[in-house]
C-alpha cells in the first residue's frame, strides 16, 4: 500500500490514514525517521548479514585459516585457541565462528583462574606411579595410595586422574626365554628368529 502510494506520488498522511495499518501514525513514523528511502525499503525480519566491508570480510578469512575444521575441535580447545588469539580477533566473532556463546567462554574463563580442586589427588597418583617405576596401573595406584596414605578415591577417579596427567602403565614385556612348567618337567624355549 505503502509503495503504491509512492508510486503514485501521493502524500504519506494519506497513504497512513487509507491503509490497513495497525496505527495510522506507522507510516507517518517511518517517514519522519527515515524520509523517502524508509518507505522504499521492505520491513521486518532479521536483516541479512552483510559482508560488505572488506575488512570485516578479511577477519572471517584469517578467523578459517586459524581454525579450519571447527566441528572436529573439542571444546576445550576452542575455549583455548580464542584465549589464545584474544589480541588478533574479536571474542564475539572468533566465539560466533566456532559456534559457542561468548558467555560459555567467560565461563570457562573464569574457571581456569580458580585453583584445581584435584591438586593434592594429582600429586598422591603422580607419587604411586613413580615409586612403582611407572609399572602400576589405576587400580593398583588406587590400592597403593589407600595403604600408604590412608585415603580411598575412586579407581574411575584414579583413572581419570592418570588422564589427565597424561600418564600410563608401561606393561612388561614377556621374557622369551622363561622355562615352561609341565608335569613332564621344565621345557626352556627359544625365540624363532
Amino acid at each position: 500500500m505503502a509503495r503504491r502510494g509512492i508510486a503514485t506520488k501521493r502524500d504519506h498522511r494519506k497513504i497512513g490514514n487509507k491503509g490497513s495499518f495497525k496505527s495510522k501514525n506507522l507510516v507517518t513514523n517511518i517517514y519522519r525517521k527515515e524520509g523517502q528511502a524508509g518507505l522504499k525499503k521492505p520491513r521486518g525480519g532479521k536483516p541479512k548479514k552483510d559482508h560488505n566491508s572488506l575488512e570485516e570480510r578479511i577477519k572471517q578469512l584469517e578467523m578459517e585459516n586459524t581454525w579450519p575444521s571447527r566441528r572436529r575441535i573439542a571444546r576445550r580447545a576452542r575455549y583455548k585457541a580464542i584465549y589464545r588469539y584474544r589480541g588478533q580477533f574479536k571474542i564475539k566473532d572468533a566465539c560466533a565462528y566456532l559456534g559457542f556463546s561468548t558467555s560459555a567462554y567467560y565461563t570457562w574463563l573464569k574457571r581456569i583462574e580458580e585453583p584445581d580442586p584435584n591438586e593434592e589427588r594429582m600429586c598422591l597418583v603422580q607419587e604411586a606411579y613413580e615409586r612403582s617405576r611407572k609399572t602400576y596401573g589405576y587400580r593398583r595406584i588406587g590400592i597403593w595410595i589407600e595403604r600408604e596414605c590412608g585415603l580411598k578415591i575412586n579407581h574411575k577417579a584414579v583413572l581419570r586422574l592418570m588422564q589427565k596427567l597424561n600418564i600410563r602403565s608401561i606393561a612388561r614385556k614377556r621374557n622369551p626365554y622363561k622355562g615352561i612348567n609341565n608335569c613332564y618337567g621344565t621345557f626352556i624355549l627359544t625365540p624363532i628368529i
